[in-house]
């Protein structure tokens, strides 16, 4: 009966852990409409984050996709490249996700530019 009982015990502390980590890794993964601030204006963009790691990044300025997104707790990190007349140009993303809203900031060697998001619903 106490064996019973401990397997039933570890059983749940199982399931809350592997809810707690997914729940955590779930954070960032979907779809978002996003703006991005810059001097020439916003740009509006939708980024797709899955739960494998991978990411992909549409905007008027072309499309990326990145296979190193770091999902941390609710940080967000990735780098993609852009073709910026002909040159290859780092974008690096750094963010933070609460619920349904993303803020956070891309850097480039063109400066750093505010980044705003919601999720989009399914």
């Amino acid at each position: 009966m106490i064996k019973f009982e401990k397997a039933h015990l570890v059983l749940a502390a199982l399931i809350y852990l592997i809810s707690c980590s997914s729940s955590t890794l779930d954070s960032s993964v979907g779809k978002w409409n996003i703006e991005l601030s810059s001097p020439i204006g916003i740009s509006s963009q939708i980024w797709s984050i899955a739960s494998n790691g991978t990411g992909y990044f549409e905007s008027d300025l072309g499309n990326s996709a990145s296979d190193e997104v770091i999902i941390d707790g609710n940080a967000l990190r990735f780098t993609i490249f852009i073709d910026a007349g002909g040159q290859s140009v780092a974008m690096n993303f750094d963010g933070i996700v609460k619920g349904d809203f993303l803020t956070g900031q891309i850097s480039s060697e063109f400066g750093e530019f505010e980044v705003i998001g919601t999720r989009q619903s399914d």
